[in-house]
């Protein structure tokens, strides 16, 4: 679903979609979806392969918290 939201041009969409199935396999312990999701980052440009994931659930929930 991510490619499809990166493909109209959704860039947002498309992080958000990889970032749930990040969640996800991380939660449960998919070890191939992980590996796809490292892969994956280092196409898009971002250094550190699940790292970059793990950053940007981390930034997802800090602006989440932040009072308007």
């Amino acid at each position: 679903m991510g490619h499809l939201h990166r493909d109209k041009g959704e860039e947002e969409k498309a992080q958000q979609t990889w970032l749930q199935a990040y969640l996800l396999a991380k939660e449960i312990g998919l070890a191939e979806a992980l590996q796809n999701l490292a892969q994956l980052a280092e196409k898009l440009g971002w250094e550190g392969g699940l790292q970059a994931w793990q950053t940007l659930a981390e930034k997802y929930k800090l602006s989440k918290a932040k009072p308007d």
